[in-house]
């Protein structure tokens, strides 16, 4: 499976669900890899605390 780059609205869909701690379930909803939901809310987490 050839990897792909996230939309910015699926970005910010994934920082929404973070909020209710539903990780996993963001994954399954975008059809990605767990990894790469988690390498966005690193980066996401990052910004914020800068």
């Amino acid at each position: 499976m050839e990897a792909r780059e996230l939309t910015m609205a699926e970005k910010q869909l994934i920082s929404e669900l973070r909020e209710h701690n539903e990780s996993l379930i963001i994954a399954q909803k975008l059809s990605i890899s767990s990894t790469a939901a988690w390498k966005v809310l690193k980066i996401d987490r990052t910004l914020v605390d800068s």
